[in-house]
This record gives C-alpha cells, sequence and structure tokens, in this order.
C-alpha cells in the first residue's frame, strides 16, 4: 500500500490536481507509512517532469494539509513522529 501511495500522489501531482482528491491520496500516504521528507522528496522529484508549477501549488496544499494533520496529532498523539516546529 504504501508504494501504491506514492504512487498516486506523484499522478495526482503531474496532473496538477489540488482538490480533496489530492487531500485524501496525500493523508492516505502519510498513514501508509510515508513520512513528510520522503513526501518533500517526492514533490521535488516529480516536479522535475511534470512542471514547477504543479509542483508549488501542490506544496503549498501538502504543506497546509499536514500543518492541519500535525495540529490534530499533537492533540491526540504528542510521541508521533509528525511534529511541526513554528517558523
Amino acid at each position: 500500500m504504501r508504494d501504491r501511495s506514492l504512487v498516486t500522489v506523484v499522478s495526482l501531482m503531474a496532473q496538477g490536481l489540488v482538490d480533496s482528491s489530492f487531500q485524501y491520496h496525500l493523508m492516505s500516504a502519510k498513514n501508509n507509512g510515508i513520512t513528510k521528507e520522503e513526501i518533500a522528496e517526492i514533490l521535488t522529484h516529480a516536479a522535475f517532469y511534470a512542471g514547477w508549477p504543479k509542483a508549488w501549488a501542490d506544496f503549498k496544499m501538502a504543506i497546509d494539509i499536514l500543518l492541519e494533520f500535525g495540529r490534530i496529532l499533537l492533540k491526540e498523539s504528542p510521541a508521533d513522529k509528525w511534529t511541526f516546529k513554528k517558523r
């Protein structure tokens, strides 16, 4: 499932989708073991092939989604590996 999630995130990014389907599959990727660092690496790598404008849109959405998810996780489980620092 982890690899499928990775492929799905890249496929949606390549299409330039930044809707609820991208949000859902990004969350699924996290739940299937893909770390926030890996998400950043995946989007960066795919940007060279799919185009940077698409990647920047997805980066913004990914950051927003992951920050919100991090806030939820911090309330539920402070020991979770997805913790976020304030900038």
